[in-house]
């Protein structure tokens, strides 16, 4: 029996949203990571072009995005930094414009297990 043939799978790349950064394509995972600050939200997409990315979700996309999103498709666009209510001493809120599509795209998953990202995952 031949071997199968091996298929290298690449890491999804991690987004940091500033401002003009945007995000879109099929919503695939939701998932909860520990950070030294508390639990927070992953999402994970599939791009158009087929690759994978991951971002941490930030309050104004948890409170946007919900798990009857998953394989919907979605766009989240940081189009800057709330600086008119900014608390002193604290960093600006990041705005987002976000869309989902209202039917699914494709049938994925979503979950609240643990992806074993930590603070040493993140580049920042």
């Amino acid at each position: 029996m031949p071997e199968p043939k091996m298929i290298r799978r690449e890491p999804p790349e991690f987004i940091r949203f500033s401002a003009g950064v945007a995000v879109e394509g099929v919503l695939l995972r939701i998932g909860r990571v520990r950070l030294e600050k508390g639990p927070a939200s992953v999402y994970t997409v599939r791009r158009d072009n087929g690759k994978l990315c991951r971002f941490l979700g930030l309050t104004a996309i948890d409170d946007q995005i919900y798990l009857s999103d998953v394989g919907k498709k979605v766009c989240v666009h940081c189009v800057g930094e709330d600086v008119h209510n900014q608390q002193e001493g604290k960093n600006a809120m990041k705005v987002f414009e976000i869309d989902v599509s209202e039917g699914r795209n494709e049938v994925a998953t979503a979950g609240d297990d643990d992806l074993g990202i930590t603070d040493d995952d993140l580049p920042f």
